[in-house]
């Protein structure tokens, strides 16, 4: 994972999207351990998603689907990586129409959806997010701008930067759709103050420019 985020914060990295460099790379790595691997996929959608490579991301998502959860079964990232892999499938089924991935997304959802009905306060922004995705790829505008918005207000109340600038990019792109450009600018302006926040000083670059 050390190698993931200097991928996410040097500008400097040649292959940003990519899990190589001076302390790890994935094309060479040889270990089967299951954890190991596991992170190792973790790394690599991780990677892909904050770089904004979405259409990449969600066709590693159809490849890998629930492969970390197999692997790594019942550690904390099990509740996390779902929605690492359902923002990009979302952000893909939007822009190519693709069923594919508009599918896959939507079984992540429901996988969510139970977990947060069973109780789990872990999932809950995860979930108000991609129902957000979910009324927006259904043309669904109002209810889609809802849950954005409860979406982000609980994520600030936790406090996860990069999930905060993930979502407010999302949500400055669904705006952009909608041609609010100006609502969208201060969308995308709160992203980059997240991004920055955080240290993904490779996704700062990207979208300054």
């Amino acid at each position: 994972l050390w190698q993931m985020m200097k991928n996410l914060s040097d500008p400097s990295c040649p292959s940003p999207s990519e899990l190589e460099g001076d302390v790890f790379s994935a094309e060479n790595d040889k270990e089967t351990a299951n954890v190991h691997v596991a992170f190792r996929h973790f790394g690599q959608g991780e990677l892909a998603l904050y770089n904004g490579d979405y259409e990449d991301a969600a066709k590693r998502a159809l490849e890998v689907k629930d492969i970390y959860a197999k692997l790594c079964p019942c550690f904390f990232l099990d509740m996390a990586e779902p929605f690492s892999r359902a923002v990009p499938l979302y952000a893909a089924a939007r822009s190519t129409k693709k069923r594919k991935y508009r599918v896959e997304a939507r079984r992540l959802l429901k996988k969510l959806g139970k977990w947060k009905d069973a109780g789990n306060p872990n999932v809950v922004y995860y979930h108000l997010f991609l129902t957000a995705e979910q009324f927006a790829l259904d043309k669904k505008y109002d209810s889609a701008e809802q849950k954005y918005k409860e979406a982000i207000e609980v994520a600030t109340g936790l406090g996860y930067l990069h999930h905060l600038g993930l979502m407010y990019e999302r949500y400055a792109d669904y705006l952009e759709e909608r041609s609010m450009n100006e609502k969208s600018k201060e969308s995308l302006e709160q992203a980059l103050h997240y991004y920055k926040e955080w240290g993904a000083g490779v996704r700062v670059e990207r979208l300054e420019k």
